[in-house]
């Protein structure tokens, strides 16, 4: 029996695994970590929809909630011009997510006040519908009733 390279016909043996081995290991809580990490990153997108309507800046709003119409930019401009102050608070939603989009759900509190000084707002059940794009999270359309 020869030691060398083995015959042209014959392709080389070679010990296989019994079950193949993941590339990079997966850990039976995978899927929660995913939804706590999307979770949180749906917290912070509600966040900076909440600040972004606080610093009455509507480049800001437009980057959370893409969907406006310009249109709707412009009237969301003009209504911002109107208050010397306005606030969004979002209190405790309730997320559901589903691999790509997502559902919150919370009460959400409007206060304002006018260039003349008149305080107002009022507080509504609201629906946030998000969408997953690229990576980051944006609200594509909300609900209050």
């Amino acid at each position: 029996p020869s030691s060398g390279p083995p015959a042209p016909d014959k392709p080389p043996q070679v010990a296989l695994p019994a079950t193949p081995v993941p590339s990079t290991p997966v850990s039976p809580d995978a899927g929660r970590d995913s939804r706590v990490s999307d979770t949180a990153a749906i917290q912070e997108t509600l966040r900076r929809y909440a600040d972004a309507y606080g610093s009455r800046d509507v480049a800001a709003v437009r980057k959370v909630l893409p969907s406006l119409s310009g249109q709707q930019l412009r009237g969301l401009e003009k209504d911002f011009s109107d208050y010397r102050s306005y606030s969004v608070e979002i209190a405790d939603p309730h997320i559901s997510v589903d691999r790509e989009t997502a559902v919150a759900t919370s009460q959400v509190t409007r206060s304002f006040v006018t260039r003349s000084g008149v305080a107002g707002g009022h507080t509504m059940a609201t629906t946030f519908r998000l969408r997953k794009i690229d990576g980051s999270w944006v609200i594509e359309r909300l609900e209050s009733r």
